[in-house]
Order: C-alpha cells, then structure tokens, then sequence
C-alpha cells in the first residue's frame, strides 16, 4: 500500500517499517519494492517505550530479564505485527538479553495494548506517543524507553542503556515520501 499514490498524486506520510524493515523479511511477499518509493524527509522520531502490567510484580528491566531467565518461554510479549520496530524492539531485548520471550502478534497496536492492560500477555513495546495516556492514568507500567536520551514525556524512566544494556538505541521514524519519478522541483516544494 505504500506504493499507492495518495489522492493529490504526490506525497504521504510514511512510518519506518515499508523503506527499511519489511524489505528485508518480507521482500519476495511485497506489493511494491523499496525503489518504487524516493524519501523526501523526516517528519519526527519517536522512542518505543516497554510496558508491563503493573500487576504483573515486574518493576524493573532487571526484575523482567531475571523472571525470562528462569523460566525461558514462559513470558510472552506482544506486538503490533511481524517486522515493526515494535517487534523487532523486543527481538533486540531478547538478544542482548540471552533471554527467550514468546512472541505473539496482534492486528495492531491497539489490540496488543488491550492484551497487557488485560493481562493476556506479560510485556510489550509500543511507541511512546500510543500509550503515554496508559502509562500516566497507570493502566501500564513503563520499565524503559528504547532511545540513548531518556524522554521528556517521562524524565523518570530510564533507557534501555541505563538498564543494562549499553547498545541498546531504537526509534521509529515518521517521514514524508513520493512515488519514484516525482519531478525534482515538485519534491524540493
């Protein structure tokens, strides 16, 4: 769908996973491919947050990473779909971690937040600006933010590199983009 022209046939608003993630797990499946599309500049970055269910006795990275630990498998986390920053946010907490956390992906951000707050599964990542509403009336927890720079919107939750984990530094990005071929004065307007 990316690929698609919107209806003045020129620009849209583009996340990070169709130019950068997808092709590279989804290429021989896609409706379009990467060159079909030309980058014309960003419009922001957000930071991926981890949540837990406050119920859930979890209060830190730590206290998450030692529970995965001894019991490999028995976590699960959610996330929004295979290939997005979400997804592959927790991929990286596994890794660095040498943790094993079950994946179980939902139709949407939205759907994956309502599993946690209902307990359904044990964590997830989301982008920060979905679920600050959540975090601050306390229906989920925040354990990190997945960005070098703690964020403004929660100056008291550490990153992931403070946690523990020193590499650890993952945004989503959200850009403006055009079908190939857009005329050169029509894409520097």
């Amino acid at each position: 769908e990316a690929a698609r022209a919107p209806a003045d046939g020129y620009t849209l608003l583009m996340a990070s996973p169709p130019l950068t993630i997808s092709p590279a797990l989804f290429s021989s499946r896609m409706s379009y491919q990467p060159d079909q599309i030309v980058p014309i500049g960003l419009v922001g970055r957000v930071p991926n947050v981890l949540i837990v269910n406050p119920a859930s006795g979890i209060d830190s990275v730590a206290t998450l990473i030692q529970r995965a630990k001894a019991a490999p498998g028995r976590l699960n986390y959610a996330s929004n779909g295979n290939g997005t920053s979400l997804h592959l946010s927790a991929e990286l907490l596994k890794a660095t971690s040498g943790s094993f956390i079950t994946h179980i992906p939902y139709r949407g951000a939205a759907a994956a937040v309502t599993a946690l707050i209902a307990r359904e599964v044990d964590m997830a990542f989301e982008n920060l600006p979905s679920v600050l509403g959540q975090i601050q009336g306390s229906r989920v927890k925040a354990l990190a933010v997945t960005t070098r720079q703690r964020s403004k919107a929660l100056p008291n939750v550490p990153t992931l590199a403070e946690s523990g984990m020193p590499d650890f530094d993952v945004s989503a990005y959200f850009g403006l983009a055009a079908p190939a071929g857009l005329p050169a004065d029509i894409r520097a307007r």
